[in-house]
């Protein structure tokens, strides 16, 4: 089965809130969230999806000092290991790519016990540049990584 990237649409909406319920429960992003993104960053909300069932995406807005935020990367358990997250990333820097002079970086957060994501965005050329202790609240680490926009 092959896994398809495209930009997310309205009608996946509801698929992308339930895909972060299941994985984040109450902490998970909501669906105004994705409407909300959808209408101000469509370029950036990015879905992995296999024969029409959403299986990941990749949500990234525009940051201050000409950065581009990686909001989120999420790939459903049941798809992990199979490449998607990767694809996710090549086809949101593939985007970055194709408006040259739109972002100086591409900045992300990513707990420094994810090993594989954090694996995984060395692999893109991502650096660590530090640890930000309870970024996302006490007891919440972060790595604070970022690469050099195409």
């Amino acid at each position: 089965m092959t896994i398809h990237i495209r930009p997310a649409i309205a009608a996946d909406i509801e698929s992308l809130a339930a895909l972060e319920s299941s994985t984040y429960a109450d902490e998970g992003y909501p669906a105004p969230l994705f409407y909300q993104a959808l209408a101000q960053w469509p370029q950036w909300l990015l879905i992995a999806a296999r024969d029409d069932v959403i299986v990941g995406y990749v949500l990234a807005a525009p940051g201050a000092d000409n950065s581009l935020w990686v909001m989120s990367l999420l790939v459903a358990e049941s798809a992990r290991g199979e490449g998607v997250g990767s694809k996710l990333m090549k086809a949101l820097l593939t985007n970055v790519g194709n408006q040259p002079n739109s972002f100086s970086k591409i900045a992300l957060t990513v707990s420094p016990n994810n090993h594989g994501a954090v694996h995984l965005y060395h692999q893109l050329g991502f650096e660590k540049i530090k640890q930000i202790n309870d970024f996302m609240g006490p007891g919440q680490h972060r790595l604070f990584m970022q690469m050099k926009a195409c």
